[in-house]
């Protein structure tokens, strides 16, 4: 074809009119079913991390009541153990925090870790790697080891490790590997 089409000067009548408005009926609100979750997946579910100082731990700690289960709900908070070891270092006598390091290491922290925390705190190095290693005895030699790097005898630590169940020849590795100067990282280096 090569005709031009007409030009159209305005749509024919009924083509593009208004509609009549539909009539529907008004809505009903439907409420989504809620799933129920397993009990299972709620009780696997870690506990939160929750940042709490040291004073406000301190607090917890000094409150009547038994120590080792106040030392269980921080932990259950997700409470590091250092800041937990650290409280109760301020707040009840040395043999608090030996007591602790058994309570802590059955809530999941690291025996190491731990062990660390409660020499920096000023307890015993012996009373601590001992109480440690009967907590965590698959751990003894990161305890030994952790010990000796916070400071403590590598000979006074060994010997707690040793009499509190661990074996000789991993413990004397562990000291001997602790007590070895660490390499300078060269400054400009990450």
């Amino acid at each position: 074809p090569t005709a031009r089409p007409a030009p159209v000067s305005a749509p024919p009548r009924g083509t593009f009119g208004a509609m009549p408005a539909a009539k529907l009926p008004p809505p009903v609100p439907v409420k989504a079913p809620v799933a129920a979750k397993p009990a299972a997946k709620v009780a696997a579910k870690p506990a939160a991390k929750v940042a709490v100082s040291l004073e406000q731990a301190k607090a917890e700690l000094k409150a009547p009541g038994d120590l080792a289960k106040k030392v269980e709900d921080l932990a259950d908070k997700g409470v590091s153990a250092s800041v937990i070891i650290a409280a109760i270092a301020e707040v009840a006598d040395k043999d608090a925090v030996i007591a602790a390091i058994a309570v802590l290491i059955s809530k999941g922290a690291d025996p190491a870790a731990v062990t660390s925390a409660a020499i920096a705190a000023g307890a015993d190095a012996a009373a601590v790697t001992a109480a440690a290693v009967k907590a965590a005895p698959a751990a003894a030699a990161a305890i030994v080891t952790a010990a000796v790097t916070a400071g403590a005898s590598p000979t006074v630590v060994q010997s707690a490790a040793i009499g509190a169940g661990a074996d000789p020849t991993t413990v004397t590795t562990a000291a001997a590997a602790g007590a070895q100067p660490q390499a300078p990282v060269p400054s400009g280096t990450a």
